[in-house]
């Protein structure tokens, strides 16, 4: 990750640009709020007043995390239309430490599945062998990743339950 905050952002774009309809790793983009963020944290380092070592990193978020003001499907086609009206408590202190929350990433429906493969937003290519899925509900997550199309983002695991008689034979 070389460049400023806002060089890193209009490349990130132009790849996304060039690439994301065939990868489908994207699902929405808030381009003008990035481009503000960017500035402001352009502006912070050449003053020397960085909120940390996060400041200007471009922040993929996959799309059943909450980022204020953008939409928040959770892969469901029915939910096209949500908006978050607040930034989950990860968005937030991410925000807080100077990230940007710039792209909602695709992931499986409802992340209840291991193929990426989402009805309503696209199947999600792995950038690096588009015969392959990249994987898990947050493939779009990892994808984004590998396809140098933000500098970090976030994913979800779920929690396994194992029944108590279960687990004494694990």
């Amino acid at each position: 990750m070389t460049g400023s905050a806002s060089e890193r952002l209009e490349a990130s774009l132009n790849r996304i640009a060039a690439h994301n309809e065939r990868l489908r790793i994207m699902t929405a983009l808030d381009e003008p709020g990035a481009r503000k963020a960017a500035a402001a944290s352009d502006a912070r380092h050449r003053a020397g007043q960085t909120l940390g070592p996060l400041d200007g990193m471009l922040l993929g978020v996959k799309d059943n995390i909450a980022v204020e003001g953008r939409p928040w499907t959770a892969g469901l086609g029915a939910r096209r239309k949500n908006v978050a009206s607040k930034d989950a408590v990860s968005v937030a202190r991410l925000r807080a430490a100077g990230a940007i929350p710039f792209a909602m990433l695709n992931m499986h429906e409802a992340a209840l599945g291991a193929t990426t493969n989402n009805p309503h937003f696209g199947r999600c290519l792995n950038p690096l062998d588009e015969t392959r899925t990249p994987g898990g509900s947050s493939g779009g997550s990892g994808a984004a990743i590998a396809a140098n199309f933000c500098d970090i983002a976030l994913g979800t695991d779920p929690i396994v339950s194992v029944p108590s008689a279960m687990s004494q034979k694990l």
